[in-house]
């Protein structure tokens, strides 16, 4: 997903990030048809492409309307303010992208693992980040090892490993957290698909419709998701 995301702006082309996407999986498909039907490729695709319709678009609203010294000119603001404000708008963006990533793998999440877990929302604020290093660490392994220098390889492809280690450790103390997760379960198996597809569905229109007041704003994916929990699922 990221290579098909990247080429555009690798061969400077005009770029779509969905079109992307959808390349990406055509492709994925057309070497393994059975992936359709994988618990990895519907998570992965289905939280993708809600950061791309609703997460991206809702992080710059919410970056938008972050103003912290409206009433001081930018002229007079100090480190600090300039801190704040860098911090606060990267914090917005984050929150957005994990609250998108939670409507769309709600539905996966119970169908295939029987786990409701609201507090994901404040762990991937941590998790999203040392995964980032991660990735960047294994890729620069990748790059120094094609080179030969596998001194540098084994550096960077342990600081990896550590990272991973330490969002394991993270994930497991949050799940030590009252109310962070629940035991739940679909009344039915053919709800967890179904589910997926109606989250994706209203998140797609919501974006065809430019997230307007009247279509509702970023509120029907919300509204989806309560419905799928309290008509379908069973907790306990």
């Amino acid at each position: 997903m990221i290579a098909f995301l990247l080429a555009s702006q690798v061969f400077r082309l005009p770029g779509n990030a969905l079109a992307a996407l959808a390349a990406s999986a055509l492709l994925t498909l057309l070497l393994d048809p059975l992936q359709l039907f994988s618990t990895g490729f519907q998570m992965s695709y289905s939280v993708v492409v809600a950061l791309v319709v609703m997460g991206a678009t809702l992080g710059e609203r919410w970056v938008a309307r972050w103003k912290p010294f409206a009433a001081l000119p930018w002229a007079d603001w100090r480190r600090q303010h300039k801190a704040i404000n860098w911090r606060g708008r990267k914090l917005l963006g984050a929150a957005a992208a994990c609250w998108a990533a939670f409507l769309a793998s709600a539905p996966s999440g119970i169908g295939y693992f029987q786990v409701f877990s609201p507090g994901s929302l404040l762990a991937n604020l941590v998790i999203i980040p040392l995964s980032s290093l991660a990735l960047v660490a294994g890729f620069i392994s990748l790059l120094t090892g094609i080179a030969g220098l596998f001194p540098l390889s084994v550096l960077f492809n342990s600081a990896a490993a550590v990272t991973i280690l330490v969002m394991d450790c993270l994930l497991r103390r949050c799940m030590e957290l009252p109310g962070g997760w629940f035991k739940a379960h679909f009344t039915a198996d053919w709800l967890a698909p179904v589910s997926l597809l109606v989250m994706t569905a209203v998140m797609s229109a919501g974006r065809a419709g430019g997230w307007s007041r009247r279509y509702g704003g970023y509120w029907p994916p919300v509204l989806a998701l309560a419905l799928i929990v309290i008509l379908g699922v069973k907790f306990g």
